[in-house]
């Protein structure tokens, strides 16, 4: 019998609130989330159909989680290990170097990383046109 756990949803790159349901006993890589009901929807979401509005938001969120993590697989001149108390260890961003991010009227991802050069810029953008298509990133 599944395990079914309901969440509450707030992401943070818009102010949309969504409940989904899950089944707790899936292991993470398996597991979807299925959209139980839209209770808030942002401005930038308001004229999507609610499938659209659940479609959007985990794009958006998803594609500025993954760009984060493009940078720290990809410029370790840019990053740091955090060992924990537990001996696990972290890889993020140096202290220091921010992620800014923000979406643009048309809901493209724009980027700003203090510290990135000319030439990180440029491999970043070639990463994130091949992941998500030209123009979905853009690198400021």
């Amino acid at each position: 019998m599944a395990n079914i756990k309901v969440t509450t949803w707030r992401p943070d790159t818009c102010d949309c609130e969504i409940e989904y349901e899950w089944d707790a006993d899936l292991d993470g890589s398996v597991r979807t989330h299925v959209l139980k009901q839209i209770n808030k929807v942002c401005e930038a979401h308001k004229t999507l159909s609610i499938g659209e509005q659940w479609n959007a938001a985990m794009d958006e969120n998803t594609r500025k989680n993954k760009v984060l993590g493009r940078v720290i697989e990809n410029f370790p001149e840019l990053t740091e290990t955090e060992i924990k108390e537990d001996g696990s260890e972290i890889k993020q961003l140096k202290r220091g170097t921010q992620y800014n991010w923000s979406f643009d009227k048309d809901r493209n991802l724009e980027v700003e990383i203090t510290g990135m050069t000319p030439t990180q810029k440029v491999a970043l953008k070639t990463v994130t046109d091949s992941e998500f298509g030209v123009g979905k990133v853009k690198i400021k």
